[in-house]
């Protein structure tokens, strides 16, 4: 009788034990997860628009730009200068080492590749969203330059300026929820024409 309680006993706390390694597994992926690889993000706000809409859900991809930089076109999560317990989502339109002009609601790109300057075609806005301002950007080694798709309603880097790529949390990869709005977030690929 008594071998037999010890048994039970035993086993009692072999399960406890194993349920305690289970769930402090369980934690530990997750935050690992969470830290380096995703996180969920909940749009705030109308400033890209009609791409994302208030309170869609995205899954952020955290580990992509710790092996590459961001790519113009793609959509970022990052923390606001200066009040970094603010995440902002915008659109990469400048890259490292760039010049941005905005005027006549046309974004010109400058770089290497393009002394003379290229339009941005962004097929992703409206025809009749303007691209307000009459601006020039030049974007250092460690930067990028957003904008949000609906361009009279962003706070972008026409105002806080470049963000700078420490400030970057990843990569929107795709929106979940609603389900009936949920979509891959694909790159776009600009045509871009002679200024």
């Amino acid at each position: 009788m008594e071998e037999e309680k010890n048994n039970t006993l035993k086993n009692i706390a072999e399960f406890i034990w194993e349920m305690l390694k289970t769930a402090i597994t369980v934690i530990l992926v997750v935050y690992l997860i969470k830290t380096f690889l995703f996180q969920l993000f909940i749009v705030d706000g109308q400033s890209m628009e009609p791409t994302l809409h208030d309170g869609q859900m995205l899954l952020v991809d955290k580990l992509s730009y710790y092996y590459r930089q961001p790519q113009r076109g793609e959509i970022i999560v990052f923390e606001k200068p200066k009040e970094t317990q603010t995440n902002f989502i915008k659109r990469v339109v400048g890259l490292p080492g760039e010049k941005i002009t905005i005027h006549n609601n046309q974004i010109i790109v400058y770089n290497e590749s393009n002394p003379d300057g290229l339009k941005l075609n962004e097929d992703y806005i409206p025809p009749d969203s303007p691209t307000n301002g009459n601006q020039e950007f030049t974007i250092a080694a460690n930067e990028v330059f957003v904008l949000g798709d609906n361009r009279t309603n962003s706070q972008d880097s026409r105002v806080i300026g470049p963000i700078n790529e420490k400030l970057i949390l990843g990569r929107a990869l795709f929106t979940y929820w609603p389900i009936k709005d949920a979509f891959w977030l694909t790159t776009p690929i600009y045509n871009s024409s002679p200024n």
